[in-house]
């Protein structure tokens, strides 16, 4: 049971990125601990976002606290990849529900977005494909990718890092201490 929600950043830094967020968001405090606590400030009313390296040292990971909807920072992420000229590879997947997202920003658009949820039609309950923004013949092959609103159960961690590989991305298998930058943001 757990919640992956992380936007990899390419060719940026963590400091840049923090930065950038502090433009949006007031940061009320910072820290670095060994493990991610995604719900380290949430006691306080306040969001956290984490910063880290450890996957690939070359891609900043934000880990993103959603809340209620897989949108909700889309539009942070495309100026984040605007502003650095970049590119963002976003990924959801929720594992007590199996609602998930594959997305892609480049240089300030939105290039892909793949969402799978639960969905009811004509009395059926099922995981469906409700979004295929950007969907090409050799990412609907890659990932069976059927029309909209049928069913669809193909977002989960083994598609997540078929997604992120198949876009350049794989682990650096560098060792590293695992450092997590927690930021506490104010909400509201």
């Amino acid at each position: 049971m757990g919640t992956f929600s992380t936007a990899f950043i390419n060719n940026t830094k963590q400091d840049q990125i923090k930065s950038y967020l502090g433009q949006y968001f007031e940061i009320l405090s910072e820290e670095i601990v060994n493990q991610e606590q995604w719900w380290k400030y949430g006691n306080n009313g306040n969001d956290t976002m984490i910063l880290s390296n450890v996957y690939n040292h070359k891609w900043v990971q934000l880990y993103l606290n959603l809340g209620v909807s897989i949108y909700k920072y889309d539009e942070l992420l495309r100026r984040i990849s605007e502003e650095f000229k970049t590119e963002i590879l976003f990924c959801y997947y929720q594992t007590t529900i199996c609602k998930g997202r594959l997305a892609k920003f480049s240089e300030g658009q939105l290039l892909l977005s793949i969402v799978q949820e639960e969905l009811e039609i004509k009395g059926e309950r099922m995981l469906r494909l409700t979004d295929n923004w950007g969907v090409d013949s050799e990412t609907r092959n890659q990932f069976s990718i059927p029309k909209l609103l049928e069913k669809f159960i193909s977002i989960d961690y083994d598609n997540i890092y078929k997604f992120l590989e198949i876009n350049n991305l794989e682990w650096d298998r560098i060792e590293k201490d695992e450092e997590y930058n927690h930021l506490e943001l104010k909400v509201g």
